[in-house]
This record gives C-alpha cells, structure tokens and sequence, in this order.
C-alpha cells in the first residue's frame, strides 16, 4: 500500500470485499486494508514495526496485530492495545510457529 513514507508490504492482511473493491482500479492500494498483520523476525527491530502500525492506522487500518518470535498475538486498534480483536473476536492469542 502507498504510505506517507513509500510502498509498504503487509505479511498478513485482511481486508472486506467492499474495501478491496475500491481499489480494483489502482495499481497499489491507497487505503490500509481493514487488518494489518506483522510478523516479527530477527530481520526487523520492534521500532521498524510500529512505525508501520502508525503508516498503517494513518491510512485508515482499523487493527494492527504484531506476532511476536513466540508466536504472541498482539492487537492494537488507534487508540493503542486491545486484549482482542474487535473484528474478528475469536482469532487467539498465541498462533504455533511450528
């Protein structure tokens, strides 16, 4: 999706029908799709991550959840952490990263 601070790519997204049918026509998505995932790994620090949570809840995402390297689930909407999601309530709290 087109950021403030360029193209960037979500590892995980889901995003309605309505809002992935506005952008049919656009060569990259200028709306945040409505949940944005990020994997972390050693390749990228905590900072580099939630910079993205801003990029993307800037262009309208309404969650923003971070897997952590122990497979922790954490979720976030605008107003900062949330104990689950607010879309999609029975995702759980630690995925396995077998």
């Amino acid at each position: 999706m087109e950021t403030s601070e360029g193209v960037k790519a979500v590892d995980v997204a889901w995003v309605s029908r309505l809002r992935r049918e506005s952008q049919l026509k656009e060569a990259c998505y200028l709306i945040a799709p409505e949940i944005c995932v990020e994997i972390e790994s050693p390749s990228n620090s905590r900072a580099e991550l939630m910079e993205r949570e801003r990029l993307y809840f800037e262009k309208g995402a309404q969650e923003f959840w971070l897997c952590d390297l122990n497979g922790r689930m954490t979720f976030l909407n605008p107003a900062g952490e949330i104990a689950r999601s607010g879309l999609c309530p029975t995702f759980p709290s630690t995925v396995s990263l077998d």
